[in-house]
Parts: structure tokens; C-alpha cells; sequence
């Protein structure tokens, strides 16, 4: 079974675990340097799990594109959910392997 099947299974209960282990550093950790970064054209997020980053990005980077890679389709499908106006995100369902 590869990885991305494991991932697959916990889809559903991914964000639930993450924060029992982390607490709410694994979802405030990636927006601490937000304020301090220009505007940007595209940002690119590479595993981004349950799509839980989008909605900070989508707040944040009003004008920006996301380019979202993420090899779990079930994960893939809980970040689509949470998109919405204003940015745009490619989604790539895929690994970074050659």
C-alpha cells in the first residue's frame, strides 16, 4: 500500500489528529511570516494536506494564484471545499517524484 493510500484513510480525521498531537501550532505555524511578506503573484504549496493553509492564504494574498500539490485525492477533495473567491488555485493532484 503506498503513502498516499495511508493518507487517503485518514483523510477524514487528519485536521482532528493534527491538532490533538500540535495544538494550534501546526495551523499558526505557516501564517507567522505573512505580514512581513509583499504582495505576491503565486505561491506555491506542496503538501498541503486537508487544504486548511487556503483559507489564511485566500484572506491574506487577496490577489494571488496558488499552485496546490497534493498526491491524496481525498485530502485533494477537503482543500477544494475550502476554496473560494478572491485567489485562484491550480490544483495538482500528484507527487514530486521524478
Amino acid at each position: 500500500m503506498s503513502k498516499t493510500n495511508n493518507f487517503n484513510r485518514i483523510a477524514p480525521f487528519y485536521d482532528l489528529m493534527a491538532r490533538a498531537v500540535f495544538g494550534q501550532a501546526i495551523h499558526q505555524a505557516p501564517k507567522v511570516f505573512f505580514e512581513q511578506l509583499p504582495e505576491v503573484e503565486s505561491i506555491l504549496v506542496v503538501g498541503g494536506g486537508s487544504g486548511s493553509l487556503l483559507e489564511d492564504l485566500q484572506n491574506h494574498f487577496k490577489t494571488a494564484t496558488v499552485t496546490y500539490v497534493e498526491p491524496s485525492s481525498r485530502m485533494m477533495a477537503m482543500a477544494r471545499s475550502r476554496t473560494s473567491n478572491p485567489i485562484a488555485v491550480d490544483f495538482i493532484e500528484s507527487t514530486l517524484k521524478n
